[in-house]
């Protein structure tokens, strides 16, 4: 019999199996009614673990063909997509475990049929365990949801698997997995603990938008192309050892706490772009940002440089308010955080300099004494409110008041009093913003 002859009779043969368990399922539901629902508002049918079990073990039996050319035989594999089967929108009670296909000669490991199926939008009730399973076959686990344990540990994933939309109820474990083709988590939920550490991934992987509720870790993963941007980390995120060996996204991430990247290998295309940090409280949070730092330095990578330097002394600032409140360094610090993000922000002591002056511009208006000095002021410079015209001199001339050739002088000691007051400010603000731009436009140069 020749090869096309063969796969014909499989899949007519596995096409029968199939029709026959969805068959049954649908008796089941006319028989009891359907009561659960998906997340997208989807009829669920009912289906035992065991019968899906004994289903898969059907399709083993048609993993592989034999021709017969000139006396001998040839074995060959199935393709994937001639045994495929669709299993989506299932209620799957009892324990859904893939332990039951061993890999013959392989010491206590487990293979996946080599098959295409979808679980898109099944509900697991009592979790799914697939440790120490070699996957041959494309699994599709898009909007399922795993209930009670989602065991994933000691896996080689050999086809692209999605949990695109998917939600782990228990702690999701994939520590020592493997994907060498793509994975996609993309929106999925870790309501738990999410272990990756120890995992490999040998291509893309995207976790846009996830979401992981508690801690999560990935310590000594290794990544090729990895994209985080927009996933949110409510707790511990922790990457320390871990190889990054391309381009890494974290645009828009939100980070509740400071991700590890200790002894981290990051690739220089790695991107916060827009990401948020929220914690500047512990000194682990400090000593995070300080690796963030020094990983950015060495890329000179002046912009994300300079953010995690402002996160590190802000970190700092808050620890030494917290042991003494009014500790003079502490609120110096905290006070030049205020205003220019230490050094960081351009935009921040402008809009000081912008407020100090229509503060003190609404002080002279109210306490008055401001004259006209000399009548060889700029003609605008008369034409305006005494006390607009005087802030904008000690703007542009601080202290100008003491100069004879000053257009505006006071005759209060009040309004001399705030004149002075202001002038400090001025200088101050201007010298922060100074230093700003250089900062901004100086770090990463080689310097």
């Amino acid at each position: 019999m020749d090869q096309i002859e063969e796969l014909e009779k499989i899949k007519t043969a596995w096409e029968a199996i199939v029709k026959a368990f969805r068959a049954k399922l649908e008796r089941a539901k006319d028989e009891h009614g359907t009561q659960i629902f998906s997340k997208d508002g989807n009829a669920l049918n009912a289906a035992s673990a065991t019968e899906i079990n004994l289903l898969l073990n059907e399709g083993m039996k048609y993993r592989t063909y034999s021709t017969v050319e000139r006396n001998s035989s040839t074995t060959h594999d199935v393709p994937l997509d001639l045994l495929s089967i669709d299993l989506s929108y299932l209620y799957i009670s009892g324990d859904f475990t893939f332990r039951s296909y061993r890999a013959a000669g392989l010491l206590m490991r487990y293979s996946f049929p080599n098959m295409s199926i979808t679980f898109k939008g099944s509900i697991f009730a009592d979790g799914i365990d697939m440790d120490q399973t070699n996957v041959n076959g494309n699994i599709n686990f898009d909007s399922v949801t795993i209930c009670k344990k989602g065991i994933f540990t000691d896996i080689e994933f050999r086809c692209p698997i999605t949990f695109r939309n998917s939600q782990f109820e228990p702690e999701a474990e994939f520590k020592k997995t493997r994907f060498v083709r793509d994975v996609e988590f993309a929106n999925a939920i870790f309501e738990d603990d999410a272990d990756f550490s120890n995992t490999l991934f040998d291509n893309s992987s995207n976790f846009n938008n996830a979401k992981f509720r508690r801690r999560a870790t990935f310590a000594q993963a290794i990544f090729n192309e990895v994209n985080f941007s927009s996933a949110s980390f409510s707790d511990e995120l922790n990457y320390s050892n871990a190889e990054f060996k391309t381009k890494t996204k974290f645009s828009g991430t939100i980070f509740t706490k400071p991700p590890l990247f200790h002894k981290a290998q990051v690739h220089p295309d790695t991107s916060f772009h827009k990401a948020v940090f929220k914690s500047f409280l512990t000194e682990e949070d400090w000593r995070a940002y300080r690796t963030l730092k020094l990983i950015m330095g060495s890329f000179r990578a002046a912009e994300e440089e300079g953010r995690f330097f402002t996160y590190e002394q802000r970190t700092s600032c808050n620890l030494i308010l917290k042991d003494n409140w009014f500790s003079i360094t502490g609120n110096l610090s905290n006070l030049y955080d205020i205003i220019s993000e230490y050094g960081e922000n351009i935009v921040r002591p402008l809009v000081t300099l912008l407020l100090i002056s229509l503060y003190f511009t609404a002080c002279y208006y109210v306490t008055g004494g401001i004259v006209q000095a000399n009548e060889k002021a700029v003609s605008w410079l008369t034409k305006i409110p005494p006390a607009v015209g005087f802030s904008i001199q000690n703007i542009f001339n601080p202290l100008g008041m003491f100069n004879k050739r000053a257009f505006l002088m006071v005759t209060s000691p009040m309004v001399a009093t705030l004149s002075i007051i202001q002038s400090i400010l001025t200088l101050s603000t201007v010298a922060l913003l100074l230093l700003a731009i250089r900062r901004r436009f100086h770090k990463g140069n080689g310097q």
